[in-house]
C-alpha cells in the first residue's frame, strides 16, 4: 500500500488570534524588520538554496516508481530535507518514524564507512561524493504531530526534546533540524492528528510555546555548533494558509530561523469544492474562494509578503509541488478547462487513474479521492486524447482538464516551473522547497515520461547563473528622538483590531497635527483609523508605507501619549515598522534593533 503524506490546508478562513507576550529566553528578537531598499549590499554570495524532501518510505512502491536515496539528483540539490522524524509522546524525545528503514535495511548506494546501514548511510555516503550538500532531519509531517503538542508543554520537556535534537544530528551526519509541526496554531482543527482532543486542548498555548521551542533549538545548536565547529541549521516548513497563519501571532519564531521553507502548495483542493490552482504564482480575482477577502490569498505572492513582514527575503523559500491536485465531475466555471468550477465538497476528488499517489482510509481500506499523481504521471496522462493542457497566464501555472470526464487536474511543468524560478531571482529569495522530489520526470525515447530530474535541473540551472543572492540592507532611518509606538490587538476573521500606543518620552510637546509614518507588511490593508487621518500609501514592494496625521486639536505633552485604534484586514507578520514621527525615528525601536541577539546570527 503506498504512503503518501501531503498536506490539508484548510485555506478558505481566517481565525482571532491575540499578539505573543514578550519574550524571556537570553535571546531577543525584534520584528521590526524593514522595507526593501532599492539596493542592497554585494557582500554575500550564499548560493541559491535547491531543497528536496525525500521520504524515507518510498523504498517499498512498486518498480514505476521505487525511490531510494541513490536515486536522488545529487548534483543538483543543495539541501535534502529527510522526511520524517517524529517526537516520542512519553519520552518528548526525536524518534525514528521507521528505524528498519533509517538505519537497518540494505540499500544501493551503502558503504561500509558507518556503523549503521539504511538512508541515514546512503546519505552520508553520497555526501563524501557531494560534501556541499547538506541534509536536515525534518521532524513531524503531516500525519507526525502529536507527540509536538505533549513535548511543547513545559520548558522541562523542551530541553529534553532540543538535546536528543543535537544527539541525533551528530549521532547520524545530519546539518540541521527542520521543524514540520502542522500547526503551531491558535486556529481551531488545523492541520492533521491522531488525536483532536490532546491539539485542541492545547490551542491557547501552543503557539508561545513553539516560539520558546524555536528559540531553545538555536541555542542548543549554536552551542553545539560551537562545540563542533560546523554550522548546524534550524528551518522550519510552515504553512501558506491564511486560515493557520492567522493563529500565528506576528511570526516571532522566524528570526531565530536560518531560513524558513513556505509550503506553497495546496492552496485548492478536494476538501471543500473549490476547483482552483494547487501553487498559483499570482493571485486571481476569478478565484471564488477568496472573494470574500480584502485580497486574493492563495497563492504564492501573498505568501512571501507575508513573510516579509518578518524576515529579509534571502531567508524566504517557496515551495513547490511535484504533484497535482483534482477533481471529478466538475461543474465548469466561466474560465476555461474547468479553471474556478465546482465539485462535490465530499468525495469531490479525482479517482482512479486519475488519482495514481492516492492515499487509503485506514479504517476502510478506500481510497481517498484527492487527484493526487506524480508529475510524470500526469505527463503521461497528457498523451491521452481525452486530456488537454491549459496554461493560466493570471497565476502562471498549467491544468489539465479532461471534458469527457469532468476531470480537472492541477499540475506543474517547464513553463510554470522557470515563472516560479524566475520570480525567486527577482526578488532575492533563498531559494525553493521541493515536495516531494521523486515527483519529477524526465521523458523518454519512446515519448513517455519517467521519474527524473527535468524542473530540479532547471532550478538549478537558473539559480547558478543568477546574479548572487544579496543580503537586503536595513533601510537607512533619519535621527531618532525619544518616542514610542506600542502595537498590539487582536484577530478575528477577518479584521485585526488594534491598539497603536504612541509615547512620548521627550523633553518637549508633540504639536497637534503631528505626523507618524511606518511601513506595512502587503499581504494585509491598514484601514482608516478612529479619530485620525491615513494616507493612502505608498508601495514599497512588498511594504506600503503609511502616514497618520493627529488630530488638530491634541498636544501630546511630555510624558504623555496618544492611543490610535483602527483595523486591518487579513493577517500580517511584524506589523507595523519602521516608525518616523514628524521627520524623526523611534529611539526605543532603533536600541531594539541594535540590540538584537540571535543565537544563530551568522548566514547560512
Amino acid at each position: 500500500m503506498k504512503q503518501k503524506i501531503f498536506l490539508t490546508l484548510f485555506t478558505s478562513l481566517l481565525v482571532a488570534f491575540t499578539l505573543t507576550p514578550s519574550l524571556n529566553r537570553e535571546a531577543t528578537i525584534n520584528t521590526q524588520i524593514g522595507p526593501d531598499p532599492l539596493q542592497s549590499k554585494n557582500n554575500q554570495s550564499a548560493e541559491r538554496k535547491v531543497i528536496g524532501y525525500f521520504q524515507e518510505w518510498t523504498y517499498s512502491l512498486d518498480k514505476h516508481d521505487n525511490y531510494t536515496a541513490d536515486k536522488l539528483p545529487w548534483d543538483k540539490l543543495t539541501h535534502i530535507n529527510y522526511a520524517f522524524a517524529g517526537v516520542n509522546a512519553n519520552t518528548y524525545k526525536i524518534d525514528f518514524s521507521n528505524k528498519s528503514a533509517a538505519i537497518e535495511m540494505e540499500f544501493p548506494g551503502q558503504t561500509a564507512n558507518f556503523p549503521y546501514k539504511g538512508h541515514f548511510n546512503v546519505l552520508n555516503s553520497y555526501k563524501l561524493k557531494y560534501p556541499n550538500v547538506k541534509t536536515l532531519i525534518s521532524v513531524g509531517g503531516g500525519n507526525g504531530n502529536v507527540g509536538f503538542y505533549t513535548m511543547t508543554d513545559s520548558p522541562a520537556t523542551r530541553e529534553i526534546f532540543a538535546d536528543s535534537c543535537v544527539d541525533f544530528i551528530r549521532t547520524y551526519g545530519f546539518n540541521g533540524i527542520d521543524l514540520d509541526f502542522e500547526y503551531p496554531t491558535s486556529t481551531p482543527l488545523a492541520g492533521s492528528t491522531d488525536d483532536p482532543s490532546i491539539s485542541e486542548s492545547r490551542r491557547g498555548v501552543i503557539y508561545k510555546n513553539y516560539v520558546e521551542l524555536v528559540k531553545l533549538l538555536r541555542l542548543k545548536l549554536d552551542e553545539a555548533s560551537n562545540k563542533d565547529n560546523t554550522k548546524y541549521l534550524l528551518s522550519a516548513a510552515i504553512s501558506s494558509s491564511s486560515w493557520v497563519l492567522g493563529g500565528m501571532e506576528l511570526g516571532e519564531y522566524a528570526p531565530f530561523l536560518d531560513y524558513v521553507n513556505i509550503m506553497s502548495y495546496d492552496f485548492h483542493g478536494a476538501w471543500n469544492g473549490f476547483v482552483g490552482h494547487n501553487a498559483p504564482l499570482y493571485p486571481d480575482t476569478r478565484d471564488q474562494e477568496t472573494a470574500q477577502f480584502p485580497m486574493p490569498v492563495l497563492n504564492i505572492d501573498w505568501a512571501v509578503r507575508y513573510f516579509r513582514g518578518v524576515l529579509p527575503p534571502e531567508k524566504i523559500n517557496i515551495g513547490v509541488p511535484y504533484y497535482t491536485r483534482g477533481w471529478k465531475d466538475v461543474q465548469p466555471g466561466t474560465a476555461p478547462g474547468g479553471l474556478y468550477g465546482k465539485a462535490a465538497k465530499t468525495d469531490g476528488g479525482a479517482i482512479g487513474e486519475d488519482n495514481y499517489w492516492a492515499d487509503v482510509d485506514w479504517s476502510t481500506g478506500k481510497e481517498i479521492a484527492g487527484g493526487v499523481n506524480p508529475l510524470w504521471y500526469a505527463k503521461n496522462l497528457l498523451k491521452k486524447n481525452d486530456y488537454k493542457r491549459y496554461f493560466d497566464d493570471v497565476s502562471k501555472v498549467p491544468y489539465i482538464w479532461n471534458e469527457n470526464k469532468k476531470v480537472f487536474l492541477s499540475f506543474e511543468d517547464e513553463e510554470s516551473m522557470k515563472y516560479k524560478a524566475d520570480y525567486i531571482v527577482d526578488k532575492n529569495l533563498g531559494g525553493v522547497l521541493i515536495w516531494d522530489i521523486q515527483g519529477d520526470f524526465k521523458q523518454l525515447q519512446d515519448g513517455t515520461y519517467a521519474m527524473g530530474d527535468t524542473l530540479t535541473t532547471m532550478l538549478s540551472d537558473t539559480f547558478k547563473k543568477a546574479l548572487p543572492l544579496n543580503e537586503t540592507s536595513k533601510p537607512q532611518m533619519p535621527k531618532s528622538k525619544k518616542f514610542k509606538v506600542d502595537f498590539s490587538g487582536s484577530y478575528d476573521h477577518p479584521n485585526y483590531t488594534y491598539d497603536m500606543l504612541l509615547t512620548n518620552n521627550t523633553n518637549e510637546t508633540i504639536q497637534k497635527g503631528w505626523k507618524l509614518e511606518f511601513d506595512m507588511p502587503k499581504s494585509a490593508i491598514m484601514q482608516t483609523p478612529w479619530g485620525v487621518t491615513i494616507d493612502k500609501g505608498i508601495d514599497k514592494g512588498d511594504f506600503i508605507h503609511y502616514t497618520i496625521s493627529g488630530p488638530s486639536w491634541n498636544d501630546i505633552p511630555a510624558g504623555g501619549n496618544y492611543k490610535i485604534q483602527g483595523m486591518i484586514k487579513l493577517c500580517f507578520t511584524g506589523g507595523p515598522q519602521n516608525f518616523i514621527l514628524n521627520g524623526s525615528s523611534s529611539e526605543y525601536e532603533q536600541s531594539q534593533n541594535n540590540s538584537i541577539k540571535l543565537q544563530a546570527a551568522s548566514n547560512n
